[in-house]
């Protein structure tokens, strides 16, 4: 109990300099067993449809699905196109604590073809699975009120899937993402990622991705938000590049518990990949 005070007193300040309260009241009793009734539910943040992460956790007892309908990525390199489709890619959420869940990423179903430029033969087809990745969410404030989240998220990558898209070797890392409101309906958020990474059978290094995202309601049209996000990776291996893309989506809400979207990127960079569409769906059960 002694710590915790601590802990409260060192973070009231910082909560009350984002607008939240110093010391919110524990007004959840539920838990994995016992799941938060529709009327106590938290509003629906799905990590859709860009790369950031929601800073805000689900609900105790309760499960939310998120996944791509279609996603179809290429890029062109050394005189060819290579076109990528992943479906049936679902991340898994699910509420453990008022202030903690556990998600389950799959890659789904894969499928690539890489097309000579010139000439337009098929230099390579695959077809497989992606790899399987376990986090862990803990949302340290901002659940409950106030202008700012905050959360940290580990996550470790399994060695899984089709050898052509999956990984080999297990890999992990953390993910930080902050979220803080704005005047005029604008939501600011910014996150931070650090990974091992392997490339080939050379030795691990670090990948830091950096993400800054911006939305705002669309006017005139209740429960539909648009969002503009710029995402660079920096990367500690000569041998791998460093990539920057610019993405841009709209979220509908379809219920309380249901969005579709609608997103894509552009490469900033040569090394990024040229372009990106995916559609998806997200509901809270």
């Amino acid at each position: 109990m002694r710590e915790k005070a601590k802990a409260g007193r060192w973070l009231a300040p910082w909560l009350l300099a984002f607008g939240g309260p110093a010391f919110a009241a524990d007004t959840s009793v539920y838990s994995i067993v016992d799941p938060t009734p529709d009327a106590a539910l938290r509003s629906f943040s799905p990590d859709r449809p860009l790369n950031s992460l929601s800073p805000f956790t689900l609900d105790p007892g309760r499960i939310q699905v998120e996944s791509d309908l279609a996603n179809v990525l290429q890029s062109r390199d050394h005189g060819a196109t290579t076109t990528t489709w992943q479906a049936a890619d679902p991340e898994i959420r699910v509420g453990l604590t008022p202030s903690f869940e556990f998600d389950l990423f799959t890659a789904g179903v894969m499928a690539d073809r890489t097309v000579a430029d010139g000439t337009g033969h098929v230099q390579e087809r695959d077809v497989g699975t992606g790899a399987v990745t376990l986090q862990g969410r803990y949302n340290l404030f901002g659940n409950d009120g106030g202008r700012a989240a905050f959360a940290l998220a580990p996550f470790v990558a399994l060695p899984s899937g089709d050898p052509h898209f999956g990984n080999q070797r297990v890999i992990g890392g953390v993910v930080a993402p902050f979220s803080l409101k704005l005047p005029n309906d604008f939501t600011l958020e910014l996150q931070s990622q650090v990974q091992a990474m392997r490339a080939g059978t050379g030795p691990a290094f670090a990948s830091v991705t950096n993400i800054v995202n911006l939305s705002h309601p669309v006017p005139g049209v209740d429960g539909l938000t648009a969002s503009l996000e710029v995402t660079s990776v920096v990367n500690g291996d000569r041998k791998t590049p460093d990539t920057a893309t610019i993405e841009t989506a709209i979220a509908y809400l379809v219920t309380p518990d249901t969005q579709i979207d609608l997103g894509g990127f552009v490469g900033l960079n040569r090394a990024a990949p040229d372009l990106q569409v995916a559609a998806g769906v997200a509901h809270r059960f």
